[in-house]
């Protein structure tokens, strides 16, 4: 059997990228499938976004959503670091205080790659348990990735780590997951803002991650305000001259953001493979927010 299919979820600091990680993985779930959502950046953002304690290396329920259900997984370096030593080493305790003395930390900088790849392995492992058919399978896994500016090297820490490491079992793993993340059942989609710097960086995260052979997704366009035609001048109101100008103006500008949104939106469409405009919220969504989120999503 394929394993589980892989959604990684990129895009600038600040655009929302968590959020459409946990909506994304709310939608895959609604039809009733058990859904994986993994964070490795240490930030505690799925369990923040959602109101639950903050995630552990231990895989846990988040919400439920439709007939199904999101799970959250939180990776961290030095304790993958300790696990894989535990698993493929065969160091045990060795291993165990090797993570406490903080020589983990040290392992994983002197290997390009090492740390990244540690942190993948788990995603993928938690991908490849329908193919292995062990328990806990899950219909899908999605992957709160680092941010645009760093994901490139992220996904290709494999190939730097296979290029050091020529045999054993470190450059079989690493090879194993780069076939993982090039495989047809893993998509990368990215969050961007309608603006001009998260676009541009978005337009160049797109060339880049082609150029390294990864199979791009959704663009979400994420935060979109509705949209607002021009108020015309006689606008009449039976408003005093002052909240009608106020009035007036605060059209004006709603319509400006829109037309300028448009724009970029515009830019967008050559390099995107298909783009998904998610509107404008306030406040905390919250879980059951998010999953309504989710329902609109495509």
């Amino acid at each position: 059997m394929d394993p589980a299919p892989l959604h990684i979820i990129t895009g600038k600091g600040g655009a929302g990228k968590t959020t459409l990680a946990l909506a994304w993985a709310a939608r895959l779930a609604l039809g009733g499938d058990r859904v994986l959502v993994c964070e490795v950046e240490g930030r505690n953002g799925l369990a923040e976004a959602t109101g639950n304690r903050p995630l552990t290396a231990v895989e846990r329920p988040l919400f439920a959503a439709g007939a199904g259900s999101v799970h959250g997984l939180a990776v961290e370096p030095e304790a993958a670091l300790t696990e894989y030593l535990e698993r493929n080493a065969g160091l045990g305790i060795a291993g165990r205080a090797l993570d406490r003395t903080g020589l983990g930390a040290f392992a994983t900088s002197i290997a390009p790659g090492l740390r990244d790849i540690l942190l993948i392995g788990k995603v993928y492992e938690a991908a490849r348990r329908t193919a292995k058919g062990s328990p806990n399978q899950y219909g899908a896994v999605v992957l709160d990735a680092p941010p645009t500016g760093r994901i490139a090297s992220f996904l290709t820490a494999g190939d730097a780590l296979a290029d050091v490491a020529r045999g054993g079992p470190v450059h079989r793993q690493a090879h194993s997951i780069m076939a993982l993340l090039r495989s047809p059942t893993t998509q990368v989609h990215l969050v961007t803002l309608l603006r001009e710097l998260p676009v541009t960086e978005t337009i160049e995260t797109i060339a880049e991650l082609r150029a390294h052979r990864f199979a791009l997704g959704l663009v979400f366009c994420n935060q979109v305000a509705p949209a607002v035609a021009e108020p015309p001048t006689d606008l009449d109101l039976s408003l005093s001259p002052a909240l009608r100008g106020d009035l007036l103006e605060v059209l004006a500008a709603a319509s400006r953001r829109a037309a300028r949104e448009d724009e970029w939106r515009r830019t967008l469409v050559p390099h995107a493979e298909r783009l998904v405009d998610v509107p404008q919220v306030t406040g905390t969504l919250g879980a059951a927010g998010i999953v309504e989120l989710g329902k609109d999503l495509p």
